[in-house]
């Protein structure tokens, strides 16, 4: 088995629909899913070997994307000091800090008070735990009827998006 380390650069705000309570807002998830990312790299392959439809009788493109011999994990945000980068992971839901200190607790074994959740991602090194959070704006948008006339309706929503 062999494994490579990929790195994704946005170009522009890019949105990953993710369920949300507000009908009046499309979310976003604040990584990139594997299945999102095997998608992009099996449409480039298509265009790149020129396979058109025929993309499933090519050998090499059957074994990795319709067998599944190819596995592509979570794109996760990668934060960086002077000397490294670390590689973020979601955070558990019991990890929490002290809400007027920096102590960290598991709550699954340690019963506090006056915590608050650590946030979305975080990087455990031998001695601290970097805590990282993807950066997302909003974005206004009014509904538009196309069919009838182009007028914008009055119905607005906002897109949150990764910055």
């Amino acid at each position: 088995m062999h494994s490579l380390t990929y790195r994704i650069i946005t170009q522009s705000p890019i949105i990953i629909s993710a369920i949300s309570g507000d009908q009046n807002i499309v979310r976003t998830k604040q990584y990139i899913p594997g299945n999102t990312v095997l998608g992009v790299l099996a449409k480039r392959i298509i265009k790149k070997k020129s396979l058109g439809e025929k993309a499933h009788q090519d050998e090499d493109f059957y074994a990795w994307f319709l067998r599944g011999k190819l596995k592509i994990g979570n794109a996760y945000i990668v934060s960086s000091d002077v000397y490294k980068e670390y590689l973020n992971f979601p955070s558990l839901f019991s990890i929490e800090k002290e809400k007027y200190g920096s102590i960290v607790y598991d709550a699954l074994f340690t019963e506090t008070d006056e915590t608050q959740y650590i946030g979305d991602f975080c990087c455990l090194t031998d001695d601290s735990l970097q805590i990282q959070s993807v950066k997302t704006q909003i974005g206004f948008h009014y509904g538009r009827n196309v069919r009838n006339s182009g007028d914008f309706q009055k119905d607005i929503f906002t897109c949150e998006s990764i910055a």
